[in-house]
């Protein structure tokens, strides 16, 4: 078993049931990257910031997945996610968001934003969603489709612009 296969022992079977191995692939080829591990899963290390925070700041190479109640399946990609301080936002030139609905779908930000530090979400990128844990409503941003070129309806991620979330997870690209 590889490293990898071991890391992803409690979310693999998620993963694999939610054909996320079936745009891996495509996935790994936006970044440029061959393998990964989880760093993250909201059902094992718990649904909240400080758990989320403490598995991805000051890690490379992010790439993210939002499972929702209604099993859309999308996420970001983060080059780089730094420690910053409260409502301060990430530049990252490489990073991207896309959706798994209908097959994936890559939306690249116009303004280079990316991951922002507000206080109340779990994970917030950058004029696109809010991840709340799922006894609040987590939020697809109205106007993302200004910031992120080709993104012409935001219901491509979640089904509605608001929607609950069931899994977060966060992976280490390689």
């Amino acid at each position: 078993m590889t490293s990898t296969q071991l890391n992803l022992i409690p979310t693999e079977h998620l993963l694999k049931e939610n054909e996320i191995f079936g745009y891996g692939k495509e996935l790994l080829e936006a970044t440029g990257f061959s393998s990964f591990n989880v760093v993250y899963d909201s059902k094992i290390n718990g649904f909240n910031k400080s758990n989320f925070n403490a598995s991805v700041i000051g890690k490379q190479n992010i790439l993210t997945l939002i499972i929702t109640n209604d099993n859309y399946i999308f996420g970001a990609y983060h080059s780089n996610i730094p420690s910053l301080s409260s409502f301060q936002v990430a530049i990252d030139s490489k990073a991207f968001i896309f959706a798994l609905s209908n097959g994936l779908k890559i939306f690249k930000n116009i303004d280079s934003g990316s991951f922002f530090n507000g206080n109340q979400p779990i994970y917030e990128v950058s004029c696109a969603f809010k991840i709340n844990d799922p006894t609040k409503q987590s939020i697809i941003c109205a106007y993302a489709h200004r910031y992120y070129q080709g993104l012409n309806n935001s219901t491509v991620f979640a089904g509605n612009d608001t929607f609950i979330t069931s899994q977060l997870i966060a992976l280490e690209l390689h």
